[in-house]
């Protein structure tokens, strides 16, 4: 069931862009409702999945506000404005977006289903901007007289006909047509989210050419809008996107603001010796016109409180999609607040920032709050387009947009899915040749680790290096331990490398054929100049780290099963190093065959006996893992983890590689282990 909603989002997203371009050219009503049976088969499929998997229809405070949003609208049409067509528009166009939000947010993608949807929505939108400038330059005069709309207009005061077919339509002078006559919503949000990609890709100093093309298309793409609205909202969003972001550096932000510049600058030049790009840049930055609309918005709002009152006119009686079906109604406002308040009135109005303020403190809140791990990036990406069209809305009906605002309710739904109804496990797992491998930091270990001891079940962890998933490769069993492991974890610069290569390929898909090759090339150049930039597993944590960290620390009863063969040496060498150590017992476990021999029963009795709250197991790979995973329930240790030579570094009798070449917090001082 999970593929088919996949596919119908797919579908969804495919088709919304061009649908009111395709509307205009075929005149094919069924297209104008092809978009509802999606956003309706979507529903319906994850509320049968919700019911199959009895899961609440109401699992948290925000599924609460859309209720209460949508209540709101099927009020207002029913009992104040007594219309059924105005429940039909006010359904279509203002709550669709959340209905197919809710619907989406049921299932729990996961990360490879993310880059999935970027790779199909970065391809849509440069398709968006190429088909947006054919519209402005390729399309004839009077390609809007054929559908009930005069060219002869100022800009930013088209006239509304009963018989348009074209949800909005404006000529700028030179004879283009305004892109926003057939894609503007979908143009906008379009750059919008390119641009969170271009400063998502910031991060990578080996990605910087590829984040100018995000700009430049993202840049384009505003241009076809024609409002300043847009420009506003996109400055907030970068400004949002700095403070959020912890970790971005002052050079890449201020790389990034000059690059935008250098671009926004040659753009203006080129219009000074072109007549047609002038007048459409005039069109798109300077616009008279826009602000007496907005002024002549809040004015005619204002007289009118008294009879709008606290609930409002009700659905129907503003907003662009009720002036066709009464076009004696007044223009709508130039603010989607302003405009909501005259529709729902106070209350509707309060539950609809309410809503605004839940989805931004998803996102971009909690987006800034991830310990070191890397942020999804649809997450941050929503959450700040969320804020950009909120800002734009103070000066435009941009919620009103349904078409844009359907995928912005994708990409929420993904990017933040139902956690409250699912144990909490924050845990992130990469694959690499089908051993998963967890992205978690040092700190999140030991939190694990104490976890695993307060169940008082067995546990079984893996530290896992190149080596291992070479010899998964060939030995069956040794793979489907590592697969059915409790937890695993990165010990090695080859399986950082890894995790990265498999993330970031995702965008030379665009790039070139052969993006598999430069994404390698550069993971290779960033393991060697900068190994603090990789993300996707946020620090390496060894056998030997982890071993001595355990140690350290002194919370818990370890046993050694390994190292010396002098069992009382390993001991005291242990106790003069870690005084605080609480030793559970110390054995060679030289005989050891991990084969179910009488020598192995008997070592399993004496370390069951011991009552162990972790045992650390020293016979190198695969052998230590066969071991545990053999004997696991017998020995019925909460954390059993196999540690290679750590105890031996431990005792000093083997020693680790200097320092400087296991140091991977500062790069600029040492190469990467």
């Amino acid at each position: 069931m999970r593929k088919i909603v996949f596919l119908l989002i797919l579908l969804t997203i495919i088709f919304l862009p061009f649908q009111p371009f395709l509307v205009t050219v075929t005149e094919w009503s069924f297209l104008s409702l092809l978009r509802d049976i999606l956003v309706l088969l979507i529903f319906v499929v994850g509320f049968i999945w919700r019911i199959k998997h009895k899961r609440p229809l109401v699992a948290d405070n925000l599924e609460w506000i859309l209720l209460l949003f949508g209540l709101c609208f099927l009020i207002s049409a029913l009992f104040i404005s007594h219309s059924l067509t105005a429940l039909n528009y006010s359904l279509r166009y203002s709550f669709e977006i959340w209905l197919l939000f809710w619907s989406v947010r049921s299932f729990n993608f996961s990360e490879k289903d993310h880059f999935e949807f970027i790779h199909y929505m970065t391809i849509i939108f440069f398709l968006e901007a190429a088909i947006g400038f054919l519209l402005i330059f390729a399309l004839p005069k009077d390609f809007l007289v054929q559908f009930g709309y005069s060219p002869n207009v100022a800009i930013g005061n088209g006239i509304w006909l009963t018989d348009a077919k074209l949800p909005a339509a404006q000529i700028i002078p030179g004879g283009m047509v305004r892109a926003q006559s057939t894609m503007s919503g979908p143009i906008q949000f379009a750059a919008y989210l390119l641009v969170i990609i271009g400063l998502y890709l910031a991060r990578f100093k080996g990605l910087l050419k590829t984040r100018n093309i995000f700009f430049v298309t993202a840049l384009i793409l505003l241009f076809l809008t024609f409002t300043r609205s847009a420009w506003i909202g996109l400055v907030i969003m970068c400004i949002a996107f700095v403070i959020s972001k912890k970790w971005l550096s002052k050079k890449v932000v201020i790389t990034s603001a000059l690059t935008l510049i250098f671009i926004i600058s040659g753009f203006l030049a080129i219009s000074a010796y072109s007549k047609p790009i002038q007048n459409f840049t005039n069109a798109t930055i300077y616009r008279p016109s826009s602000s007496a609309e907005h002024q002549q918005s809040v004015k005619r709002i204002w007289s009118q409180i008294s009879e709008i009152g606290f609930w409002g006119r009700g659905v129907g009686k503003s907003g662009p999609a009720s002036l066709r079906a009464y076009p004696q109604s007044p223009r709508a406002v130039e603010n989607t607040y302003l405009r909501l308040y005259e529709e729902l009135g106070v209350f509707g109005f309060l539950i609809f920032v309410w809503l605004l303020l839940s989805l931004l403190k998803k996102t971009l809140h909690d987006a800034a709050d991830t310990d070191g791990l890397n942020t999804d990036i649809f997450r941050l990406g929503g959450g700040l387009t969320v804020l950009g069209i909120s800002v734009a809305a103070l000066f435009s009906d941009t919620w009103t947009e349904a078409i844009p605002m359907l995928y912005l309710g994708i990409i929420l739904g993904i990017g933040l899915p139902i956690i409250k109804e699912q144990p909490q496990n924050n845990d992130r797992q990469i694959k690499i040749l089908d051993i998963p491998i967890w992205t978690i930091s040092q700190k999140q270990f030991l939190q694990k680790i104490s976890q695993f001891i307060e169940s008082k079940k067995p546990h079984q962890i893996c530290t896992i290096n190149a080596e291992f998933i070479i010899e998964s490769q060939k030995n069956l069993s040794f793979k489907n331990i590592l697969i059915n492991s409790d937890l695993n974890t990165a010990d090695g610069s080859g399986i950082i490398a890894a995790a990265e290569y498999q993330k970031t390929r995702t965008f030379y898909f665009l790039l070139s054929t052969f993006y598999y090759l430069v994404s390698g090339l550069i993971i290779g150049f960033r393991l060697l100049l900068a190994p603090k930039s990789f993300e996707t597993i946020p620090e390496r944590l060894t056998g030997a780290d982890l071993t001595q960290k355990l140690c350290q620390d002194g919370n818990y009863k370890i046993f050694f099963l390994g190292g010396l063969k002098d069992s009382e040496e390993t001991k005291q060498n242990l106790i003069d190093k870690f005084p605080d150590l609480q030793i559970a017992g110390v054995e060679y476990g030289g005989k050891i065959l991990a084969d179910g021999s009488p020598e192995d029963q008997k070592q399993v009795g004496r370390i069951s006996l011991s009552k162990a709250d972790i045992l650390l197991v020293g016979f190198g790979a695969p052998k230590q893992e066969l071991f545990i995973h053999k004997f696991k329930s017998e020995l019925n240790i909460p954390v059993m983890i196999g540690v290679g030579g750590s105890i031996d570094f431990l005792i000093g009798a083997q020693k680790r590689a200097p320092k400087i070449w296991r140091n991977n917090k500062r790069p600029k001082k040492s190469i990467y282990w």
